[in-house]
């Protein structure tokens, strides 16, 4: 007699890695026609480090800056006030209240840091938000790195 199984899974995070070939250059005509090298690093945080609320944090992205799906011309970076964590997600909102530096369509994946002793320590990552982009009062939700933290350093060291 066949026996049917019904299984759900449920993902409530992703993250991905891309290696790359090359360093990245950009090209900047304003600079003397030269290519600027970016090779500025950003540093995972210990695996056991805590952040609390009200914490000022950074997010940066390159998503649209206004309900008319504007793209910005440069990297739009804002800060942040930490409202809570869960297992998973930091939650976040725009700070000072009315800044306008809160998430919108396409900044998913970026980076949302904080500077620690002059070291800038990636703490999540973009994952999206409960408004539109104009929204003030959204909530930013971030997946927490520190869960990806061993995944990370073992495919960076098997993938060298």
């Amino acid at each position: 007699m066949p026996v049917s199984i019904q299984i759900t899974i449920t993902i409530t995070t992703d993250i991905g890695l891309i290696k790359l070939r090359h360093k990245i250059s950009l090209y900047d005509p304003l600079v003397d026609n030269t290519f600027l090298l970016v090779n500025q690093a950003i540093c995972l945080p210990e695996l056991n480090s805590i952040n609390t609320k009200d914490q000022l944090i950074i997010y940066a992205g390159f998503g649209v800056i206004d309900n008319n799906n504007t793209l910005p011309n440069w990297l739009q970076i804002g800060w942040n006030k930490i409202l809570t964590i869960t297992r998973n997600y930091i939650v976040a909102k725009p700070y000072p209240p009315g800044s306008g530096s809160g998430i919108c369509w396409g900044d998913s994946g970026g980076p949302l840091y904080q500077y620690v002793n002059g070291k800038a320590i990636l703490i999540g990552i973009g994952k999206g938000g409960n408004g539109g982009c104009s929204n003030n009062q959204i909530n930013m939700f971030f997946v927490k790195v520190t869960l990806y933290i061993d995944w990370i350093i073992e495919t960076v060291q098997n993938n060298n």
